[in-house]
């Protein structure tokens, strides 16, 4: 069966409301609003390490679990995948890690 809206907009309301969004949020703002690089790194480095428990990896395992409840069974397994992936870039997309004043030092020093 085709991922329809409907199904969409009812994990979306699902997601909104895990305390891991609040978190990964949380997280993750110093990234956008840091005035120095490494408070920028600081925040990268509590948002997306360490990999297996961070939170960017514990949103993405309650957003599958969210999907996976509103499951109805009219959902095969692409679309919850489907679901899951379309969610995840909204929700919890990546983000590069900021160059670290050591890093930038060295880029710096090569080009002058």
């Amino acid at each position: 069966m085709a991922l329809t809206d409907a199904f969409l907009a009812t994990c979306r309301t699902a997601i909104t409301a895990l305390p891991e969004l609040t978190a990964f949020r949380a997280a993750r703002t110093p990234m956008t609003t840091g005035t120095t690089r490494a408070t920028r790194l600081a925040a990268w480095q509590a948002t997306f390490t360490p990999p297996g428990s961070s939170p960017q990896y514990l949103l993405r395992v309650a957003m599958r679990s969210a999907i996976q409840s509103r499951a109805t069974g009219a959902q095969g397994p692409l679309d919850l995948e489907a679901a899951y992936r379309t969610l995840e870039a909204e929700f919890s997309p990546d983000a590069s890690r900021p160059l670290s004043d050591t890093e930038v030092k060295a880029i710096v020093d090569t080009l002058f």
